[in-house]
């Protein structure tokens, strides 16, 4: 029975990888140190539309933060690090794109599997002298801005939409993605049942 127990929290722990609508001014569970974060946005170059997504450690401090700019140039911004630059090679064509957010000394941006950005976090490279104390923070939570106006959806392993998609596929699958935050609860309880149940199991 304990073996069944585990096997279905294995099973349901890798589900929650997945693609879930962005909600706005919402704090959303993300260990982004382990787990990179990654958006889908449709936005074309000249609509200034921006992702604007912030960084919080687990005793709710600001820990960084990454915005985009869908000027006529594209630029990135890093909180406390950078204001407004352009990206340093040209991004994919394409209006579809997948941003994938890694954070480690550095911040490394890849759009549709395309390194465009590898910035080393350091004294030389951040104009604000608090950079240190924000980014040394360890991430556990993101939270979209409500000024954000791009970024769609977020998760792992997201996937562009194929061309001949109709939209009522496009709705369902809305309608079955769950808040990641919903999720990762549902694997903390599922753990703690696993830990009972061998506790009950080994006493038997």
């Amino acid at each position: 029975m304990t073996i069944t127990i585990i096997i279905l929290t294995i099973l349901l722990w890798s589900s929650v990888k997945g693609e879930f609508p962005v909600k706005r001014a919402v704090e959303i569970e993300w260990d982004l140190e382990s787990t990179p974060l990654e958006i889908r946005t449709d936005s074309v170059l000249g609509s200034d539309d921006q992702v604007y997504v912030d960084f919080y450690s687990a005793e709710e401090k600001y820990a960084g933060g990454f915005a985009l700019y869908f000027t006529s140039t594209p630029q990135y911004e890093l909180g406390y690090c950078t204001s407004g630059t352009d990206f340093p090679v040209n991004l994919p064509s394409t209006a579809d794109k997948v941003w994938r957010i890694t954070l480690t000394s550095r911040v490394v941006i890849h759009c549709n599997e395309v390194e465009v950005l590898n910035k080393l976090l350091s004294e030389s490279t951040c104009s604000d002298s608090k950079w240190r104390t924000i980014w040394n923070r360890d991430v556990t939570k993101i939270w979209f801005d409500s000024d954000d106006t791009a970024s769609d959806y977020y998760g792992t392993q997201l996937q562009l939409p194929e061309e001949d998609t109709s939209e009522e596929e496009n709705e369902s699958e809305q309608g079955d993605n769950q808040n990641y935050s919903d999720a990762a609860a549902l694997k903390v309880s599922l753990i703690f049942l696993v830990v009972l149940l061998f506790a009950v199991d080994m006493r038997i």
